[in-house]
């Protein structure tokens, strides 16, 4: 786990230099390696593709290949298999809308950066027991109707 938290605190650090991460989600490889290209031209060298899209993974891939100096990150991260994909398509970070336990594990033991997504304190105290030392804070919406 020693090396989970070096892994995770390396990109956390490389994180907090770069301030602004873009959220992108886009349909089409070529429209994604073009915004990419921009970013990095205009001084943001970070961007997290959402796999909410097709062309994520291949984005990531191509993106990563072109602009190595980026920190490409994957985004929407719910299931396993997406965690996977993403880092072998070259994400240096992942991060999930919620915290899923068998993700969690699943990055942990393949030593990924990633940042699930948390919205309460217990589930900070279930990723924290899990290994997990960074998080995404998603607020939960106000569901008090009076």
């Amino acid at each position: 786990m020693d090396i989970y938290q070096d892994e995770v605190a390396s990109v956390v650090a490389l994180l907090k230099d770069v301030k602004i991460i873009p959220v992108l989600a886009i349909e089409r490889l070529e429209d994604g390696i073009k915004v990419c290209e921009l970013l990095n031209k205009c001084g943001l060298k970070a961007a997290e593709i959402t796999f909410r899209t097709a062309a994520a993974e291949e984005i990531i891939r191509e993106s990563s290949k072109l602009f190595p100096e980026m920190l490409i990150g994957a985004g929407t991260i719910l299931t396993v298999k997406d965690l996977h994909s993403a880092f072998e398509a070259g994400a240096k970070f992942a991060v999930a809308p919620g915290f899923n336990p068998t993700v969690v594990k699943a990055a942990v033991k393949s030593g990924y950066a990633f940042f699930p997504g948390i919205s309460c304190p217990s589930h900070v105290e279930q990723a924290y027991e899990l290994g997990e030392r960074a998080m995404k804070f998603f607020k939960a919406p106000d569901t008090h109707h009076f």
